[in-house]
């Protein structure tokens, strides 16, 4: 009994569909950094469901149209491929570039074993159609509309691929085995972006709870930076200012010359918001009063959001007379784990403006904390007069700006 094309076509369609939905359903970003036991377990889940559900759905509607001879190998090539539409999710989430890859791996898989040679016009057509996504993927890409990008330059791998098999004889696409840990794999790399911040060096994290517990903020207010405003210039509300004392401008270079306590010193500087290439807001950028932790900044498109804290002291201090430098920060974030502070020394009195790194340090609970930051026994600089805090964040939240406040900086002495 001779098939009809509907019986051909129809059941792997259904699969894939069905595998799709699944893939998009299981695939959902998380609200919390994975570790490398969760990421292999969360990219197993990912994987054995959408498979499970391309087989199941192609086997109902082989069941509801003729039978077909034999359709285990076609069922299982299939689900083996499905797996492949988890990675892509994960990555067109992200807007990665890297999801073409995942995009073109399942063409690549999808693809006949054996390919006839086709008339001349078929040949065109193929090299037409390879043309004309390769095109519309470049002006994606241009448009910064990466999710389409990835997919029309993915897709364009079909026509691509199958233009040089018709001259030359090339091996297959994969069995499902070797399909599937390939799946996995791209899986495990989507899923990489998740990973929790790590720093080394000198900074560390100290218990920093000082009487207060986990704390929701109410609803933030949004800003988008890079459409109407080439940046964002935050500026702390005015009862921050508060006068220090002793107060700074009189301290001495080494301001525990009369005394070896530790100096805590209110932040009343600045938070910028802006985007590469540029290294700090322009002359239009948008000045608002405000909080971090309860006002939210993002990206008007998919270039990261970069956010820096600068506090000017007024004076130089001698780096030598401090051990360590803490930050008191209010973290408001979601997303906890997914960011860090990095803190820098900056001598605004030389020419060039050098600087001293002394690491980052993650946030790791939502709630007051205290950062630590140690100076290196070797510093870079001699003195300093301004403080600059950057927030770097996991890639899957670059483009929304850290809900973390800073309080107040501590200098503490050699012997402490």
């Amino acid at each position: 009994m001779r098939l009809r094309p509907l019986n051909y076509w129809l059941p792997p369609c259904a699969g894939l569909l069905a595998a799709a939905v699944v893939a998009i359903l299981v695939s959902a970003p998380p609200g919390h950094p994975y570790h490398w036991p969760a990421l292999l377990a969360k990219s197993v889940i990912v994987i054995l469901p959408t498979s499970l559900a391309c087989a199941i759905a192609m086997v109902l509607t082989y069941a509801a149209l003729s039978p077909a001879p034999n359709p285990g190998p076609v069922i299982l090539r299939t689900s083996a491929v499905a797996a492949g539409l988890a990675p892509l999710v994960i990555l067109l989430q992200q807007g990665s570039p890297w999801a073409t890859v995942a995009a073109a791996f399942i063409v690549w898989a999808l693809s006949p074993r054996k390919v006839a040679p086709k008339p001349q016009w078929n040949k065109f057509a193929g090299s037409f159609l390879a043309a004309v996504l390769l095109q519309l993927g470049i002006a994606s890409a241009i448009g910064e509309e990466s999710r389409l990008s990835a997919l029309t330059l993915g897709i364009a791998f079909a026509p691509i691929f199958w233009r040089i098999r018709q001259e030359r004889d090339l091996r297959g696409p994969f069995g499902p085995k070797p399909t599937l840990a390939i799946a996995l794999l791209l899986t495990i790399f989507g899923l990489t972006a998740y990973l929790p911040m790590q720093f080394g060096g000198s900074a560390e994290a100290a218990s920093g709870d000082r009487g207060a517990g986990s704390k929701t903020n109410p609803p933030s207010r949004g800003i988008s930076v890079g459409g109407k405003y080439r940046g964002v210039i935050l500026i702390p509300e005015e009862e921050q200012h508060t006068t220090l004392v002793p107060p700074l401008p009189f301290m001495s270079r080494d301001p525990f010359r009369a005394h070896k306590d530790p100096i805590g010193i209110p932040f009343y500087g600045v938070y910028w918001f802006f985007q590469f290439p540029d290294k700090g807001p322009n002359e239009d950028a948008y000045r608002v009063t405000g909080s971090p932790d309860n006002v939210t900044f993002r990206s008007a498109d998919r270039m990261p959001l970069k956010m820096e804290a600068h506090q000017n002291l007024g004076r130089l201090i001698d780096v030598s007379s401090c051990s360590r430098i803490d930050i008191a920060i209010r973290n408001g974030d979601a997303f906890t784990g997914s960011l860090a502070l990095e803190l820098i020394l900056v001598n605004t009195t030389l020419a060039g403006r050098p600087s001293q790194t002394l690491g980052g340090a993650p946030v790791n609970e939502q709630r007051l904390q205290t950062l630590s930051f140690r100076i290196p026994p070797s510093p870079l600089i001699r003195q300093f007069d301004e403080l600059t805090i950057r927030f770097p964040g996991a890639n899957y939240r670059a483009t929304r700006s850290a809900k973390v406040a800073i309080e107040r900086f501590f200098l503490v002495p050699r012997n402490m």
